[in-house]
């Protein structure tokens, strides 16, 4: 642990933006900015070196609990620039958010994003220049989140839910799970789109090959 802290100092500095509002909560915001040294993600026979760090930190000011992290890696060494160009046409590699909740006087993970860029195809490379829908079909980011939305403390439901079997790949492909979907709770922005998913429901034939 004192090596992760003493590198991580190393490769990002943190500085105190603004004390921000809410809900008559003061919250420090916290810019996380490039430090002495490149990150290198020590990527097996890969060159994935030359990045810096971009992003927030927002930490309560009366408990220090950490509420929000918006944390970014982007190319900044001109070798890693180039590389991430040519690769991704981004200089983007690594996206993070995460929001933590309070509950009983404790902070728990509410939602995780991540996004990073994937090559769909090389190709062959030309010195023409790419129209925009060339663009689109070579290049694309994937973006993974998690929302939790429940938090059980009881210690023999938890024990109970630890004796199933667990996959440690969330996001791989998982079949259709009618009595999850039937209880979970789904998140709506609109009216409009609560509509949708009740249309497009009707019309999924998932129930049938249940």
């Amino acid at each position: 642990m004192p090596y992760l802290v003493i590198t991580l100092l190393e490769i990002t500095f943190f500085d105190l933006d603004t004390v921000l509002v809410e809900n008559d909560r003061k919250i420090y915001k916290i810019k996380i900015s490039k430090g002495l040294d490149y990150v290198d993600l020590k990527t097996k026979g890969i060159f994935n070196n030359g990045y810096q760090a971009n992003g927030w930190i927002y930490i309560y000011w009366d408990n220090f609990a950490i509420k929000k992290v918006e944390y970014e890696l982007t190319a900044a060494s001109k070798a890693q620039r180039s590389r991430s160009k040519t690769l991704f046409d981004t200089y983007l590699n690594h996206k993070l958010v995460i929001n933590f909740m309070e509950y009983n006087d404790r902070m728990y993970t509410n939602y995780i994003y991540y996004e990073t860029p994937k090559l769909v195809n090389v190709g062959k490379q030309t010195n023409k220049p790419q129209t925009q829908e060339e663009k689109e079909t070579r290049y694309y980011s994937t973006i993974q989140e998690i929302v939790f939305t429940e938090i059980v403390n009881d210690k023999d439901e938890v024990a109970n839910a630890l004796q199933n079997t667990w996959d440690p790949d969330l996001f791989s492909p998982k079949p259709y799970n009618k009595e999850f979907w039937k209880n979970y709770n789904t998140l709506l922005e609109s009216e409009e789109e609560e509509q949708l998913i009740e249309d497009l429901t009707q019309r999924s034939s998932l129930f049938e090959k249940e």
